[in-house]
C-alpha cells in the first residue's frame, strides 16, 4: 500500500516537473512584434527609380458660361404683355420682333405716334404733288418732309417701346415674361446670346495666378464627357475688394453647342511644361518639418532622409530640382511610419 502510495506521488511530480518544463518552453518562445520582426527583416516597401521626363503643370478654375455676345432685353414701360413669339432656346434673328405689349398703352403714345405718322406720311404726298405744279413753294415741300422724318422717327421710339425686338443674332438663353402679364419698368423680359463661341467668366485665387496668363490654352469639361478647348483672354490686374480673387475670362469655340450659358463649368488650363528634367510619383514626397522630403534606399538598403527641392507638379507627379540624381530609388510606398535608418525590405 506504501508502495503504491509512492508510485502515485512520484507520477504527480514527474507530470509537474513535465508541465513546468513546457510552460518554461512556451514562456521562452514569445510571439515577435512587427516592429522586431521589420528590425530584423526589413520594413517592407516599393520603390521606384528616379529618372528623366517631362512634366506639365496646370492650375482648374471654375465660372459660368455666357455667350460672347449677350443682350438683356428690359421693359422700358409698365404694361400688359399681349404676346410672347418666341421660347427659351430658340434662335432668332437681329430685329425679330420677340415681345409684344399692349399697343394702346397710353404711356408708348403708339397709336397716337401711329396716326401722326400717317397724317405726316399724307401731307408729304400732297405737298410733293403740288409743289409739282407749283402751288406750293419749295420751302413748304421741306417743312413737310420734315415733318415727316419727325413723325417716323417718333412712331419708331414708340413702337420699339411696344414691340421688343432682338439686337443680335443669336439663342434665347432665358425666357422671364408671358402673356397677359403686367410687367414694370426695368423688367428683364428675356436674355439673347451668341452662342457659337462662348466666355467663361471665373475666379481665381492669389496662388493660381502663379503661371496664369493670356493665351494659356484651356481644356473645359462640358456636357455629356465632351472636352472643350478654350484660351485664357484675361485677368483682372486687381482683386475683388469682397471676395479677393482675380476675374479670368477664358474664350471658347462652341460650334458643338456642348457648353450651354448659365452652366457651371470647370476648365484645366496649362501653366508650364518642363522637359528632360528629374520627376517622381507625387506618393514618394512627404514632409519633414515643413520641408519637403523623400526617402532614398541607400547602396545596403536601409532608408535615408533626403530634403529635395521641388519645381512644378501637377496631380500625379513632381518635378525634382534638387535633392535627388537620375538612377536613385526612392520609396513609393511604405514610407508613411519611417523616419530615417530603417533597415528595408523591397517588394517588387
Amino acid at each position: 500500500m506504501k508502495r503504491r502510495l509512492i508510485y502515485i506521488v512520484l507520477a504527480v511530480l514527474l507530470v509537474a516537473l513535465v508541465g513546468n518544463r513546457v510552460w518554461r518552453s512556451s514562456k521562452r518562445v514569445e510571439t515577435k512584434s512587427i516592429s522586431q520582426l521589420q528590425a530584423e527583416k526589413g520594413v517592407p516597401v516599393s520603390i521606384h527609380t528616379v529618372s528623366r521626363g517631362e512634366i506639365t503643370e496646370f492650375v482648374e478654375l471654375s465660372g459660368t458660361v455666357h455667350g460672347i455676345a449677350q443682350s438683356d432685353l428690359i421693359s422700358r414701360i409698365t404694361e400688359r404683355v399681349e404676346r410672347v413669339q418666341v421660347h427659351a432656346g430658340e434662335k432668332v434673328e437681329k430685329g425679330q420682333v420677340l415681345v409684344v405689349f399692349d399697343t394702346g398703352s397710353p404711356m408708348a403714345q403708339y397709336r397716337q405716334a401711329k396716326a401722326a405718322l400717317g397724317d405726316a406720311e399724307r401731307n408729304s404726298s400732297r405737298m410733293k404733288a403740288l409743289f409739282e405744279k407749283g402751288a406750293v413753294s419749295k420751302q413748304m415741300l421741306e417743312q413737310a418732309e420734315s415733318g415727316l422724318e419727325i413723325a417716323r422717327a417718333n412712331f419708331e421710339a414708340a413702337s420699339s417701346l411696344v414691340r421688343i425686338t432682338s439686337p443680335i443674332t443669336g439663342v434665347v438663353t432665358s425666357l422671364n415674361v408671358y402673356e397677359d402679364e403686367v410687367v414694370s419698368v426695368g423688367s428683364v423680359l428675356c436674355t439673347v446670346a451668341r452662342v457659337d463661341s462662348v466666355k467663361i467668366v471665373a475666379s481665381a485665387g492669389q496662388t493660381e495666378l502663379r503661371g496664369l496668363e493670356r493665351g494659356n490654352q484651356v481644356s473645359i469639361a462640358a456636357s455629356q464627357g465632351a472636352r472643350v478647348s478654350g484660351r485664357v483672354s484675361s485677368i483682372s490686374s486687381s482683386a475683388d475688394p469682397q471676395t479677393r480673387t482675380f476675374r479670368v475670362e477664358i474664350v471658347a469655340d462652341n460650334s458643338s453647342g456642348y457648353l450651354k450659358p448659365g452652366a457651371f463649368v470647370t476648365g484645366k488650363i496649362r501653366t508650364a511644361h518642363e522637359e528632360n528634367t528629374v520627376v517622381i510619383p507625387l506618393t514618394c514626397i512627404s514632409s519633414h518639418e515643413v520641408k519637403p522630403t523623400v526617402f532614398v534606399v541607400t547602396e545596403n538598403d536601409y532608408a535615408e532622409l533626403r530634403p529635395v527641392r521641388i519645381g512644378i507638379t501637377n496631380e500625379r507627379s513632381a518635378e525634382i530640382l534638387d535633392g535627388l540624381r537620375e538612377g536613385e530609388h526612392v520609396i513609393l510606398r511604405g514610407h508613411e511610419l519611417l523616419a530615417g535608418g530603417e533597415k528595408l525590405k523591397i517588394i517588387e
